[in-house]
């Protein structure tokens, strides 16, 4: 509307719509309002068309728009892949005009297995390689190319080559993974000023001299790249002469050379696979038999390449070598290279005349032309030409952790992948749809989706895809839009299918009850979620954080030394970042007991962190799950389109409005099924009635002027159609024949049986519900795999991966000179009572084995030395090893004195840390017996608690739980044995000295104490000497008597029995001993092979003993 008076209007009286002119076509609009208006309209535009997926198929417009225009041009999971330049023109020609970074960096991520659960575009030529004929340069001497690299691959052969770090410095690097990248690729030739040839794809990455990195296509000649030099050494190298004649490699960073086998051992001793105390880094002196001019192989090698070089057939080549090194050393002086020039420098270097004379190297090596050998000798690898081929050719790389390039034979540095590195130009990647991805498109040509105009107008789209999975929760999605965002995890593909059959069945089940079957999110780099309760909240009501955790294990090396490797990291996190990161810590001292970092990952992730001596593995992993992202949080804000409008979304929401979308996708595909079935019908009916008719409708045709007179007549003498008349006339005379009538019956019979079904399914709600939920069950066996994520039901802990190790039974090994281990029980064999045993443990000389117990993994193992003292830690911290592995020094776990010994180990599972009248018996070797409450010993710090005071000369023997109403058990060495009641001695602090628990004549001492307990069954003591001799007898055959006593009689011992050196009491429940020897040597028996005789019998031979062993301990299990 106009108002009356416009002059008279003021800027706060603006109206909301005012004509300035009635013929001017200029309207007035408030300020405010145009700009509240015009937000909003822009904010929801990129809503809509940009930011948020669809509920329904889980796709922004972008992605959709890709597999449309793949799916039109054919680029079908079956097709051969296309360039992606192709698929982005397609897209942007016809649909998405928001430029082509936008379309092909969707492109990349919809084909990276660590962006998506499950890709939906196979891709091809992520980055530049190498025809199969180009030689990499060994570090052994030796050039290979890419073709003979991967059969030495396949063989197990593990091959190294030549790294450029970021100064410069020259390095020894694992080659790992040669393949094939790209089929049939684009190449061109790169041509050196020293006359090498390189092909390579037109994107591959050259090192420069200045250490940047240069694509193939745009090198210009001239350019100067990173140089590989290699020479033989001379008497000026090495103050002994016997290092003559070895390669040396040169550093650009430093201008020197260094001898190539001084950068083996750096590269062995940085990997752990050697010490410089083992013995095994090599000297000047251990280098002649090394030395290359004495080498075969070597010699082969330098054949080839002085042939191709010099175009001038010679076997001697140490000769070209030194010949060359002296033109260089008078190139390098400043002085003009000439006869006498050169013959002063070859008497100063090879005194002995070992070196060709100057006219035999010229007209031999370089026939006869000086300028040539200026030439050769100073080429710093300068780019001479490109040439763009119009031959392809399959194309290979490889890949070197850390410094990401490696050295050709040409003698120059090439770049591979690199985590982080973004995709090749789309001239150069080549795509198609993934087979899961057809499943999002599934009976798109069935009018099971509404279409709607492109952006001009002249094509059509879908406003969404008749996907047949829930993709939304399935691959995820993170984006932004104007003031809200949206960022969904990927999910299992069987676990999302068996929640929405579970819904489709129970549509009143809550999302507590659908995540049971989906646990959580399921990342593509796996990793470890924690908290079920948070997980709940999150897909409750669409928004929560999930603290997410790579993977990462604390392991010992074979030189002792521990490691944290790293196997899985968070979703998101770029591995090269990660370790820049901890990098940059260890730099800045940040982190300490971080002695090396390195990438060894190949198709799976793997990040070796080495560790200082002495530095605690779990501190250090847990300060970097701190301060990096192998800890991180992924916040979930479920936000999609529904119907056009954001919504944020649970669980259960997102299942059901895709169950809806299922639901009209069938009805549509079935109305259209059904519409195409009724016009079959309708011409299959009209053939039968011409063939019923034949003889009269050839008649009448034959009688006909022409086609339309032979249609109309037909539709007027035969009531036929236009269809159906058209049809009759495009029929063959074939079908006349008996079984083409037979099979157009047939075929009416199965479309009218068709027509049935789908008339039926329309009217029934439950069937087009069945029907899904088959198509369902049919996706999830083709396509269902894994879970990748572990789930942790509680939250995450920081001092302990105890939730990630199983509780299982392991037995615990103790040897004399403080080596402990855990292995699983299964480790020793049972055998016949008088065996000769196996080998157990790979001891020291005159070590032996004192302890061994079974425990579960999760049980708080309690160690008591001989001063008295106890010291705690798990189960699990201890080394795992095998039967005849050494183990590891306990010192490393505890911190005992250097005079302090293990004598007693107690399990503490946590069973018995929740008995509150639980005690523990301690019992000395001058026999000395306290009791202590066991609740004093559940939480034993690092240094150790006090036990018992001990009186001087006496030490701690053995310690054991009692409760009440129990017996104590003593036994000597000279066989002697007292039993009386734990209610003698009453409980004590830990700093007391006890009480007397058994009189000892003089020379005898205490050897073991156990306990009798109260309810036990078929109760025994079984007893076992020295020399192997060994008996059980009934426990009701030692009367119960006072403490202090000087006891009776529990063993003859003879010289041929020796000293008693164990005794155990024994139940039912116990059935096998397990024997040690002091050599090592291990029997294991049935309890019931060892007969039960009297306190004052000498036993049986329980163990055949070796000439000079004897028995060290005994465990029964």
């Amino acid at each position: 509307m106009s108002p009356k008076n416009p002059q008279s209007n003021s800027e706060s009286s603006v109206p909301e719509t005012k004509s300035v002119s009635r013929n001017s076509g200029i309207v007035s609009r408030s300020i405010v309002t145009e700009m509240r208006e015009s937000y909003l309209d822009y904010a929801m535009s990129v809503i809509t068309s940009r930011a948020l997926p669809d509920v329904r198929d889980g796709l922004k417009p972008v992605h959709r728009r890709i597999l449309y225009a793949m799916n039109d041009i054919g680029l079908t999971a079956s097709a051969k892949t296309r360039k992606s330049a192709t698929v982005v023109g397609d897209v942007l020609g016809k649909y998405h005009p928001h430029g082509d970074a936008a379309v092909y960096e969707s492109m990349v991520k919809m084909a990276q297995d660590f962006s998506m659960r499950y890709p939906l575009i196979i891709g091809q030529g992520n980055f530049g390689c190498f025809t199969i004929d180009t030689k990499i340069r060994l570090s052994d001497g030796r050039n290979i190319s890419f073709g003979d690299l991967i059969e030495e691959d396949k063989k197990g052969k593990k091959n190294y080559t030549f790294t450029s770090d970021v100064d410069g410095k020259i390095k020894i690097a694992l080659i790992q993974k040669p393949h094939l990248t790209i089929n049939n690729a684009k190449i061109m030739k790169v041509v050196l000023d020293n006359g090498e040839e390189i092909k390579c794809t037109l994107n591959h990455k050259f090192l420069l001299k200045n250490g940047e990195y240069i694509e193939a296509e745009n090198l210009k000649s001239g350019m100067s790249l990173m140089p590989l030099y290699t020479r033989l050494s001379n008497k000026e190298d090495s103050d002994i002469s016997e290092m003559s004649g070895y390669e040396m490699i040169f550093h650009p960073n430093n201008n020197k050379w260094e001898f190539t086998h001084r950068l083996a051992d750096d590269y062995n001793l940085s990997n752990n696979i050697y010490t410089k105390f083992s013995g095994k880094v090599r000297h000047h002196t251990d280098m002649i038999s090394l030395r290359h001019e004495n080498n075969p192989e070597y010699q082969a090698m330098m054949h080839e390449k002085i042939i191709k070089g010099n175009k001038n057939h010679t076997k001697n080549i140490t000769g070209k070598k030194k010949f060359d090194a002296i033109c260089k050393e008078v190139l390098m002086s400043g002085v003009e290279l000439s006869e006498m020039a050169y013959e002063n420098k070859r008497t100063n270097l090879y005194p002995y005349g070992s070196a060709t004379l100057w006219n035999t190297g010229v007209s031999k090596y370089y026939n006869g032309d000086i300028n040539r050998i200026k030439a050769e000798l100073v080429a710093n690898h300068k780019i001479r030409k490109t040439i763009f081929l119009k031959q392809r050719e399959n194309v290979y790389d490889l890949t070197i952790n850390d410094t990401h390039n490696f050295a050709l034979s040409a003698g120059v540095f090439v770049h591979n992948s690199i985590d982080g590195d973004g995709a090749a130009a789309m001239r150069y990647t080549e795509a198609k749809m993934s087979r899961l991805a057809m499943e999002l498109l599934r009976d798109l040509e069935k009018e099971t989706v509404d279409f709607r105009p492109n952006y001009d107008n002249t094509k059509k789209e879908p406003i969404v895809l008749p996907s047949a999975v829930p993709n939304l929760l399935l691959n995820g999605t993170l984006g932004i839009a104007v003031g809200m965002a949206t960022n969904i995890p990927p999910h299992n593909l069987s676990e999302v299918l068996d929640a929405t059959l579970h819904l489709i069945e129970n549509p009143d089940a809550p999302t507590e009850d659908l995540l049971k079957y989906i646990k959580g999110p399921d990342f593509p780099t796996g990793g470890i979620i924690y908290s079920e309760r948070d997980i709940q909240h999150a897909y409750s009501t669409g928004r929560g954080g999930i603290l997410v955790r790579g993977e990462a294990e604390i392991v010992e090396n074979k030189s002792g030394q521990f490691q944290i490797i790293i196997t899985s990291i968070p979703y998101r996190v770029v591995k090269a970042d990660l370790i820049m990161t901890i990098a940059d810590l260890v730099r800045e001292k940040k982190i300490e007991g971080i002695r090396g970092l390195r990438d060894e990952s190949a198709k799976d992730i793997r990040v070796v962190i080495d560790l200082k001596s002495g530095a605690h593995p779990q501190k250090i992993l847990n300060f970097l799950y701190k301060h990096t992202q192998i800890e991180d949080t992924f916040h979930l804000n479920v936000v999609a389109l529904v119907k056009g409008v954001p919504e944020t979304l649970s669980l259960k929401s997102i299942l059901e409005h895709f169950i809806e979308h299922r639901v009209e996708v069938v009805k549509r595909r079935s109305i259209y099924d059904l519409k195409v079935a009724e016009a079959r019908e309708h011409i299959l009916i009209g053939l039968k009635k011409a063939l019923d008719h034949i003889d009269e409708i050839i008649k009448l045709i034959k009688k006909s002027r022409d086609v339309e007179d032979a249609k109309a007549t037909l539709m007027k003498t035969f009531k036929f159609s236009v269809l159906q008349t058209q049809a009759i006339l495009d029929m063959r005379l074939q079908k006349l024949a008996g079984l083409e009538r037979k099979k157009i019956e047939d075929e009416l019979t199965a479309i009218q049986k068709l027509i049935k079904e789908l008339k039926e399914l329309l009217a029934s709600s439950k069937k087009i519900l069945d029907v899904i939920k088959t198509e369902l069950i049919e996706i999830k066996t083709k396509y269902g795999d894994l879970r990748r994520t572990k789930v942790i039901k509680h939250g995450a802990k920081v001092l302990s991966d105890e939730d990630l190790i199983p509780d299982v039974e392991s037995v615990l090994v103790l040897t004399q000179g403080g080596y402990v281990k855990r292995t699983a029980p299964d480790e020793y064999r049972r055998q016949k009572r008088g065996g000769v045993g196996v080998i157990d443990l790979d001891t020291k000389e005159e070590d032996f084995v004192t302890n061994l117990l079974t425990a579960s993994t999760h049980s708080d193992i309690l160690f008591f030395t001989d001063k008295g003292k106890a010291y705690q830690i798990k189960m699990y911290e201890l080394p795992e090893g095998k039967r005849a592995t050494k183990g590891k020094a306990l010192v490393n776990f505890i911190s005992l004195a250097d005079d302090e010994k293990v004598t007693s180990i107690l399990p503490m599972p946590k069973e018995s840390k929740q008995m509150a009248e639980l005690s523990l018996m301690m019992v000395t070797k001058l026999g000395t017996a306290k009791k202590v409450k066991a609740a004093s010993f559940h939480d034993v710090r690092r240094s150790g608690l006090i036990a018992i005071t001990l009186e001087s000369g006496d030490s701690l023997m053995s310690v054991s739980f009692v409760s009440k109403g129990d017996d104590v058990s003593i036994v000597t060495s000279e066989g002697q044995s007292i039993r009386f009641r734990e209610s003698d001695v009453r409980e004590m602090g830990r700093g007391a000295y006890g009480v007397r628990g058994i009189a000892l004549a003089k020379g005898d001492a205490v050897i073991s104490a156990d306990v009798i307990k109260a309810l036990g069954k078929g109760t025994r003591i079984i007893v076992i000497s020295k020399n192997g001799y060994g008996k059980t007898t009934l426990a009701s055959e030692y009367k119960t008597q006072k403490r202090g006593g000087s006891g009776i009689l529990t063993m003859k011992v003879t010289d041929k029995t020796g000293p008693v050196i164990s005794a155990k009491v024994i139940t039912e429940e116990d059935s096998e001993l397990v024997a040690m020897s002091k050599k090592s040597q291990v029997v294991r028996v049935e309890l019931s092979e060892i007969p039960t005789l009297g306190r004052q019998t000498q036993g049986v031979r329980v163990m055949k003993l070796r000439e000079g062993d004897s028995l060290a301990s005994v465990v029964c299990l």
